[in-house]
């Protein structure tokens, strides 16, 4: 009887310890407010920063809310985790969330882009997006700090 308490013990540890791993904690600091759009980045990745490629998430709230012919529903809030590579100035896209009212998940896709050559990884420029290139120079500065150089 005890190696069967001891068992489902020692089962019911490790899933415990699964679900609280596999939950994603994100520390999202403002990186725009506009009329229209509020944005944040996810602070928690620069902790571990060492390259300058990198994976980010971005959380964008609209108002009004946008629509895209292709999504059922109003979309008050998109999350999106970008690959981005500051040396090239370039970001691609791994995983986008979008979210009706009462942040309800409406639909996700995820790009399987990882394996990808960078040619084809990382096509979008960064300046084509203001509050994407300011995350980016916020980024460079970091590394900037933690390499010791001063440009």
């Amino acid at each position: 009887m005890k190696i069967y308490l001891t068992t489902v013990a020692a089962v019911f540890f490790f899933f415990c310890v699964q679900a609280f791993c596999q939950s994603e904690s994100h520390v999202w600091k403002p990186l725009g407010d506009q009329a229209k759009q509020k944005i944040w980045y996810d602070q928690s990745f620069l902790d571990t920063l060492h390259s300058e490629k990198f994976n980010v998430w971005i959380l964008q709230m609209y108002n009004p809310p946008l629509h895209f012919d292709e999504i059922d529903g109003r979309i008050f809030r998109t999350r999106l985790l970008y690959a981005v590579d500051l040396k090239l100035m370039k970001y691609g896209l791994l995983k986008a969330a979008y979210y009706g009212i009462n942040n309800k998940l409406i639909c996700s896709f995820d790009y399987p882009i990882e394996n990808y050559s960078d040619s084809l990884k990382y096509t979008y420029p960064v300046l084509d997006s203001p509050s994407l290139a300011k995350l980016f120079e916020l980024i460079k500065k970091k590394i900037s700090e933690k390499s010791g150089n001063t440009e």
